[in-house]
């Protein structure tokens, strides 16, 4: 979409900017090992999906910024 560019994933979440979508790869981080997990950044340094967590230190296989 050219509405995201995708960064680097090894970047740490704190310095990821809100609006960002968080993807994880099935079983990385911990989440389903079927069907994986997204999540959006936002500006209080959680993330969002279908909850609220704080768990920005787990490491994303992919990392979409708004443009």
């Amino acid at each position: 979409n050219d509405n995201f560019k995708e960064i680097s994933s090894s970047t740490p979440l704190k310095d990821v900017p809100a609006g960002c979508i968080l993807i994880y790869d099935r079983g990385v981080g911990g989440y389903s090992s079927e069907h994986g997990h997204i999540e959006i950044k936002t500006d209080d340094g959680r993330a969002v999906s279908d909850g609220i967590t704080d768990n920005l230190y787990k490491r994303p296989s992919h990392i979409f910024m708004p443009v």
